[in-house]
């Protein structure tokens, strides 16, 4: 059993007359009469729901896409069914997904920015973190932090305490000052960083709530001035990585590290903000796509023309999906790879938008694992003894993992439930990763085997030893200690209508 446990993170037992009075409390003026109907929610019948990598479905479910609060809150109250809210689908884990008999609530209606005032955005849970980048744009502002994908919905990023990479910058829950959530035995609970007592309580243990209290309708974000990257992308062998580590997280704004596996690679992209007034010799030399096209022309059947065409990602799916299980096909692959992180060094200079979003590749499984490197008896350097404990674990275990292993970096949230729980320390975050790289089911189903099996089971081997949390959009299976979140819960929602089969799994409730 692989249990979640926080420095501090657990909260004293709270009474829950007194919880029930801290919910009462952020209940700013339940509507009662609810003037809206079902009908005003335009719905589909059985729908497939399936999640981007292809890896989780519900089937049979009906979808319920409310065009107001009022007519969310009619939806929540009024559904005998389990009700489960759906953003974009793209939690590797299906974590939203409901299960049978369930109502399936989708915000895509609910999109709207509604105010913003003093660097603080008000924006439905609905939006998608791009078409709020957009908005935010026009006014000259972005949001502070961003992780690799931005079709997620704002609901979606907050919940699972979403992050980017850059020492002092905290996952997304970290700049949230309020939100409202319809829930459903408390109607309309609005909470803010600003409460205090137990209703602080209430705001930092459903801030990242992964849809179990009810349905988040909006957040008030911290935002700020928008500005761009110049980004230096560049190879170090792993003892130069392991060197230069804490420097060169300290020393850039955003930093993260590639590591490949079977190979003395390590691909750095590290940026800070820049006017553009002085900028180095941008882009690279050459194609640095040609090591990895070469190999494909070598091995594979693909016309030659289509191969030229084809972009790093896609190639490395096409190389992979020749043998996709076997080691030491994989390390030919990666050996490609690790050249065309050499050959792609160089400058790019672009808005933070643009340059923290970027191509995470094909289908996959993926796990990443959070810990904390500063604090809580951890000393300097646990985040580069990981890595190499980990590819250790992988190269003695012969394992077919292709490239990279991600590492990323955090500060912490006030958010109970965040992987990164804890203010004032530094967070490290680092993800293993297989390519789904083919659609045919029995090769799909061998890759899952061996990634949730022998390959989770190391990660969370070597996690154990650095008190490493599971991201809970990536986590597919074990328990969790949290006796408090149930508590609250079975207080808000005392039947359990807000969760699925993965919540029952994982909290068992």
């Amino acid at each position: 059993m692989f249990t979640f446990s926080t420095r501090a993170a657990k909260l004293s037992l709270l009474p829950v007359t007194t919880l029930a009075a801290a919910a009462y409390a952020a209940n700013r003026g339940r509507d009662v009469g609810y003037m809206d109907a079902l009908s005003e929610c335009p719905s589909a019948d059985s729908e497939t729901l399936q999640n981007w990598s292809g890896t989780h479905s519900s089937d049979f479910v009906k979808v319920y896409s409310p065009p107001s609060l009022s007519a969310l809150k009619t939806l929540v109250a009024s559904t005998a069914d389990k009700i489960r809210c759906v953003g974009s689908g793209l939690s590797p884990n299906g974590l939203s997904f409901p299960s049978s008999s369930t109502t399936c609530v989708n915000l895509s209606e609910l999109n709207t920015v509604l105010g913003l005032e003093n660097d603080v955005v008000e924006v439905e849970a609905g939006m998608t973190v791009h078409d709020l980048l957009a908005e935010l744009a026009k006014e000259g502002l972005t949001l502070p932090v961003l992780a690799s994908i931005s079709e997620q919905t704002m609901g979606g990023f907050v919940n699972v305490s979403a992050h980017g990479t850059g020492l002092g910058i905290g996952p997304i829950d970290a700049f949230v000052q309020s939100f409202k959530i319809v829930t459903p035995d408390f109607g309309v609970l609005e909470l803010s960083r600003s409460d205090s007592g137990y209703q602080k309580k209430l705001f930092d243990l459903i801030l990242v709530g992964l849809g179990c209290f009810g349905v988040v309708y909006s957040y008030k974000i911290k935002v700020v001035p928008k500005y761009n990257l110049l980004q230096k992308q560049f190879v170090l062998t792993r003892e130069e990585a392991v060197r230069d580590m804490e420097s060169l997280k300290r020393d850039y704004k955003h930093m993260r590290m590639m590591w490949v596996p079977y190979e003395d690679c390590v691909v750095v992209v590290a940026s800070n903000s820049s006017d553009g007034s002085e900028l180095p010799k941008l882009g690279v030399e050459g194609d640095p796509l040609q090591p990895m096209r070469e190999l494909l022309k070598e091995k594979g059947s693909l016309d030659g023309k289509l191969v030229d065409g084809l972009g790093m990602g896609e190639l490395r799916d096409e190389l992979l999906n020749l043998d996709v299980l076997n080691p030491e096909w994989v390390k030919k692959v990666n050996a490609a790879e690790a050249r065309f992180w050499k050959k792609n060094s160089g400058f790019v200079y672009d808005s933070n938008s643009k340059l923290l979003n970027f191509d995470c590749g094909g289908q996959q499984h993926v796990l990443e694992l959070c810990f904390e490197t500063t604090a809580g008896g951890a000393t300097q350097g646990a985040d580069a003894e990981f890595m190499l404990q980990l590819l250790n674990a992988i190269e003695s275990e012969g394992l077919p993992a292709p490239g990279p292993i991600e590492q990323r970096w955090s500060a912490g949230s006030s958010a109970t439930m965040s992987p990164a729980h804890g203010e004032g320390g530094d967070f490290c975050w680092v993800g293993g990763i297989m390519y789904l790289t083919t659609e045919d089911a029995g090769i799909r189903n061998k890759i899952t085997s061996t990634f949730s099996g022998t390959y989770t089971d190391l990660m969370l081997k070597v996690g154990k030893a650095f008190g490493a949390k599971t991201h809970w959009a990536k986590r597919e299976k074990g328990s969790v200690e949290a006796e408090e979140f149930n508590r609250i819960r079975k207080l808000l929602d005392p039947e359990g209508r807000c969760g699925n089969e993965w919540t029952t799994e994982v909290f068992g409730f």
